[in-house]
């Protein structure tokens, strides 16, 4: 399976030689001249035939979704179109590194069975869910440790004191404000 630019008789005689089965697209083109050319000619039409088969139509289905798709979506969401770093080396790179990338997100996506972002969202809540109803469940074993409280300064007494007091009695205690607190 390959791209319309293999579709040359040349490279089909030589897959053909090589024992190759080859299933490459077929593009728009005139017709062709085939003087001198019979091996050409009879690999070109063996590949339209597979082409225009069930399996040849099944192959090109497959292919545009595991392998077109996937490089469409690098290439137009992925920024892969203008990569701004130098040389084909750093090129290369920073194209391994989107389709590593790509490919581990498709991995998290099956693992977690969630396809979309809201999916995930839902997977989230109930996860949380799930773990709030274990911590519920536990009860006291999970509450905080609090030392109890021995020698307290009067300071800390008085705040202790005026936080209990409801805030009509802690107002009153304000002098000098303009509201009448």
């Amino acid at each position: 399976m390959t791209d319309k630019g293999y579709h040359s008789g040349a490279s089909l005689a030589a897959m053909r030689t090589m024992g190759v089965r080859s299933y490459v697209s077929v593009p728009q083109q005139p017709r062709r001249n085939w003087k001198g050319k019979a091996e050409e000619q009879a690999a070109v039409y063996a590949n339209r035939r597979r082409v225009e088969g069930e399996r040849g139509k099944r192959l090109l289905r497959r292919r545009g979704e595991f392998l077109e798709r996937p490089f469409a979506h690098q290439y137009e969401t992925g920024r892969l179109r203008r990569v701004h770093v130098r040389g084909r080396k750093n090129v290369a790179k920073r194209v391994l590194l989107q389709a590593a990338a790509f490919n581990l997100a498709l991995i998290l996506r099956s693992i977690t069975q969630a396809g979309t972002p809201r999916g995930l969202a839902d997977l989230k809540t109930r996860l949380i869910g799930g773990l709030l109803r274990v911590l519920a469940a536990l009860g006291p074993l999970c509450a905080p440790y609090t030392e109890p409280q021995k020698n307290i300064s009067r300071f800390a007494l008085n705040r202790q004191k005026r936080r209990s007091d409801s805030p009509k009695q802690w107002c009153r205690r304000k002098v000098g404000s303009d509201t009448g607190c």
